[in-house]
């Protein structure tokens, strides 16, 4: 698991297959919003999810939602994202692009990076730091790009932290397997592996929603931005310590049923048959209380 995400996160990093991942993204997306809607049969909540996630309302009709061959009604949908997405790319260019060159013009190399916060209107505005001169020098494509890393990022990093700490519950509960004659080991493998996919979809959920639904905000004085290295130390967890959690949490599932009897300790000195009888009756242990 976190070898996928990591690779997902170096590809966010260094930009190069950020555009592979994320046409992967869309696409598995669309293809489980279709299917999904599809096989409950209401396409009015196909509808609100196309809006909600996709920041956009479905060119496909009932008809075609409802009595059209998947694969086509999957097409269409990607061919609709693909397109709005494009356009809202060139879209931000043009808008963003006279302001980082008059901020060149006027600020001269004042500036080397600018902060321009983006949010989709539900969550606290993320900042996108761009850089001014692979702005001007790439004709604004670079901005697009500034703008996917920091949202892959930001929200692969997010739900990276959320899923460890469900990893550590699955670890405390899955000791109680055992006591259903369930290997807890097995347990654990299955739902992880569950949980991690759940991981997936939201991340591709997540990004494709925020891109989608995203404004660049440019109002305001300029602030510069600074590139701040990220502390990846609390997200991380050593091969080492997640095999040997797995190794203690099948151990002790059933060490609450072989648990070793307690025994009595003894703190009063024994009394011996031929002594007196602590009683005070005068005879000896072994002919009173001793008998």
């Amino acid at each position: 698991q976190r070898e996928a995400i990591y690779k997902k996160r170096n590809n966010a990093l260094s930009g190069e297959r950020l555009s592979v991942d994320l046409n992967n993204m869309f696409i598995g997306l669309t293809e489980s919003m279709v299917e999904m809607h599809k096989q409950r049969g209401n396409f009015d909540t196909f509808k609100n999810a196309c809006m909600t996630t996709l920041g956009m309302e479905p060119t496909i009709d009932l008809d075609q939602f409802r009595d059209g061959k998947i694969g086509e009604t999957i097409g269409m949908l990607q061919n609709q994202v693909f397109e709005n997405y494009k356009n809202k790319a060139q879209a931000i260019k043009d808008a963003l692009l006279p302001w980082i060159k008059n901020i060149k013009e006027t600020e001269g190399n004042k500036y080397k990076r600018v902060a321009i916060p983006f949010a989709d209107g539900r969550a606290k505005p993320l900042n996108i730091s761009a850089n001014i001169d692979k702005a001007i020098e790439s004709n604004g494509d670079s901005i697009m790009t500034d703008i996917e890393k920091a949202v892959t990022l930001s929200l692969i990093d997010e739900s990276w932290k959320e899923h460890l700490r469900s990893m550590d519950e699955l670890k405390d509960s899955v000791q109680a397997a055992s006591f259903e004659q369930k290997d807890p080991l097995v347990i654990y493998k299955v739902e992880a592996y569950q949980l991690f996919e759940e991981l997936i979809y939201k991340i591709n959920e997540e990004v494709t929603s925020l891109l989608l639904n995203g404004k660049l905000i440019v109002e305001g004085p300029v602030k510069e931005a600074k590139q701040e290295k990220m502390d990846t130390s609390k997200m991380q967890t050593s091969r080492s310590e997640d095999q040997e959690a797995m190794k203690k949490a099948a151990s002790q599932a059933g060490q609450q049923q072989r648990q070793k009897p307690q025994t009595f300790k003894r703190t009063e000195k024994k009394v011996g048959r031929n002594e007196p009888c602590p009683c005070g009756s005068g005879k000896k242990f072994k002919q009173c209380h001793g008998k």
